[in-house]
């Protein structure tokens, strides 16, 4: 009987530490395929997304379609949902940088600018308010991310392994409001300069100083960019 006991245990003991095991092998899976499939179209190429260094180009224009300055930064949430802009409002003459809310101030993308509901006549009037908010909009520790220092950024898993550098950040062609492919420039593991795509929300992105980030992405997503870097 005390055999028995000692067997069935054993039985329920390995039962349950096999669990574990099925459900990250089932998550592995997962994610490699997620990233594969993110990559059947070469994600320079890929039609549905823009390069961040064109959006970056953008003018900005108030609700009457006059240009009053030019967008110099794309802040975004961990998701990739623009939060705000930096701008510089030079066709004002108004001298320093500052953060347009993107909800706030009804912001929405149009071919090569974002254009604001307010008029030039209200955004003069606000602008010391702007000023005032400059350093909570900036991202960093906050949990918002700056498109223009990411790039050229870190890349690692979290057990160390360095997986090379951020290449690119790709937006929705569509609504130009959210950042949805990170692509990374692989140069690992006998890979030399391989673009692979991962959706945006999946890294984190550690603030390393003001102006620099380091991208971690997990043991199982860095397996899983490795495998599809050896396939291009």
């Amino acid at each position: 009987m005390k055999n028995l006991k000692i067997i069935i245990l054993s039985a329920v003991v390995l039962s349950f530490s096999a669990i574990p095991l099925s459900v990250h092998a089932q998550s592995a899976v997962r994610i490699n395929q997620h990233i594969s499939d993110l990559n059947q179209i070469k994600p320079l190429q890929n039609p549905a997304w823009q390069r961040s260094a064109d959006v970056l180009k953008s003018r900005i224009l108030d609700r009457k379609n006059k240009v009053v300055g030019d967008l110099e930064d794309i802040i975004v949430g961990q998701q990739g949902v623009v939060d705000s802009l930096k701008v510089d409002l030079n066709r004002l003459q108004l001298g320093t940088e500052v953060y347009l809310n993107y909800n706030n101030m009804n912001i929405r993308s149009a071919e090569r600018a974002y254009i604001t509901n307010f008029d030039d006549d209200r955004i003069e009037e606000i602008y010391p308010e702007l000023l005032a908010n400059i350093e909570s909009a900036s991202g960093g520790d906050n949990g918002l991310i700056s498109i223009k220092d990411l790039n050229n950024a870190d890349v690692e898993a979290e057990d160390g392994r360095r997986l090379g550098k951020v290449e690119e950040i790709m937006f929705d062609i569509n609504s130009g409001n959210r950042a949805e492919a990170l692509i990374i420039r692989v140069r690992a593991s006998g890979i030399r300069g391989t673009s692979v795509a991962v959706p945006f929300y999946m890294p984190r992105y550690d603030v390393e100083s003001a102006t620099r980030y380091n991208v971690v992405v997990s043991n199982a997503e860095a397996d899983a960019i490795l495998d599809v870097a050896r396939t291009k």
